[in-house]
Formats: C-alpha cells, structure tokens, sequence
C-alpha cells in the first residue's frame, strides 16, 4: 500500500514539473518552437541604387521603371532601349543578396528610324522638304513636255483645218443658198494644202458653182474636185 501511494506521489510530482516548464501562451496566439526567423528582403530603392550604380550610362531607361517587392521577389515593369540592357539588369537584380527571385516584365523598345540629316547608304536618296528629281524623271518630264507641245500642236492644226474647211462650207452656201442641202451632205476636207470636196451634187451647173465657190475662198490656194452628177459617172 505504502509503495503504491509512492508511485502515485511520484508520478503527480513529474507532472506537475513538466507543466512548469511550457511557456505561457495568450489565448488565440499559437507560436511555434523552433520556427526560423523571416529573413530581410530587398528593397525598392535598394534595387534601383544597385542597377543605377552598375549601369549609370541606362539611367533614364532605369528612372524610368516600375519596380516592386513581394516576399523577396522583385518585379521589374518597362521599357528598355536594347536586349543587352535587359538582359544585365535581370542578372544584376538576381546576384543581389536577399533577393529570392525575379519576375521579368520588361519589354525592348523598337528601334527607331533614321532620323533626318544621318547618312544613308550609297545610292540612296535623301527626301527633305521634298523629293529630289533624278535625271531620269528629268528626261520623262522633257519628253512630256515635248508630246504636250506636239499634240497642242495637233489640236492647232486641227482647229485650223476645221476652220479652213467651215470657212469653205460657208462660201459655198453664200454662194448657192438654193443647194444648202446637197452642200450639208458634202464632205469638205483640208490637208493645209489643198481643199477637197468629195459627194454627189444634182447636176453640172451646181457642180461648177461649188468648185468655183470654194476656190474663191480666202485662205484657200488649191481645191481637189472629187464631186460626182447624180446619174452620171465622172
């Protein structure tokens, strides 16, 4: 009996030790033993002194960016002005200390155009203010100016011979008002030399009347006769 009250004192005893050895915890507060301590991340403008102090010739294109942390990630947003920026910031960003990764979202800007006065390659042609003609456009402007003029030419001609051929037509109705049909029906034409009448009048008296209408007027030197007498063969 003795020995088993012992036993049960013995056993009180160790638990009641045990109990004083666990730390107090507030309620609702769970704390875990063992745990490691957060470590420090880098920050923003930890992050922007580094790459500006390792690139200070991209500094605009550095000023320029959107960075952030997370947990140690590190977020780089913008744009760059070539691939080898790029790619030198990415590696600077990850060989910093307390950095547990990095999330790309930069983008390489496009190159832009050959900006005005820069020189081009041999036989190219530089535009400013206005296309420079080539010798070869010169000659094609020659040589419409050249058909221009001619074929104003032609319509002078034209219009004169039109002229001499009216101006004919008109003596002749002047002159024969009774046979303003058969001379509306007549073709009157004109080489610059030489006037020609060509269809078929009623009869000889008006045949000859016509001829010598036409020779009688002004401007005309010389008159082909091609008129034929209804019914008769010339």
């Amino acid at each position: 009996m003795r020995k088993a009250i012992v036993v049960l004192l013995g056993a009180l005893g160790l638990v009641a030790c045990a109990r004083e050895k666990q730390p107090l915890e507030s309620p609702g507060i769970t704390t875990t033993r063992g745990a490691e301590q957060q470590q420090p991340t880098a920050t923003v403008e930890e992050v922007r002194s580094v790459l500006l102090e390792k690139r200070p010739g991209s500094a605009e294109d550095i000023n320029a960016l959107i960075i952030s942390s997370e947990g140690g990630i590190i977020s780089l947003k913008g744009r760059v002005s070539d691939e080898a920026t790029h790619s030198d910031l990415i590696n600077r960003v990850r060989a910093m200390p307390n950095v547990r990764g990095v999330r790309d979202e930069l983008h390489v800007a496009k190159k832009a155009a050959a900006r005005p006065g820069q020189r081009e390659p041999y036989g190219t042609t530089t535009t400013t203010g206005g296309a420079v003609p080539s010798q070869q456009g010169h000659e094609k402007d020659k040589a419409g100016a050249g058909g221009a003029m001619q074929q104003h030419q032609g319509h002078e001609a034209d219009k004169a011979t039109a002229s001499k051929s009216d101006a004919v037509r008109k003596s002749l109705e002047a002159a024969l008002p009774q046979s303003r049909a058969v001379i509306h029906a007549l073709t009157i034409t004109d080489d610059g030399q030489t006037v020609t009448l060509s269809g078929v009048v009623p009869d000889e008296t008006t045949h000859k009347g016509l001829v010598k209408a036409a020779k009688e007027t002004p401007g005309v030197k010389d008159v082909k006769d091609d008129l034929k007498i209804e019914g008769h063969k010339k």
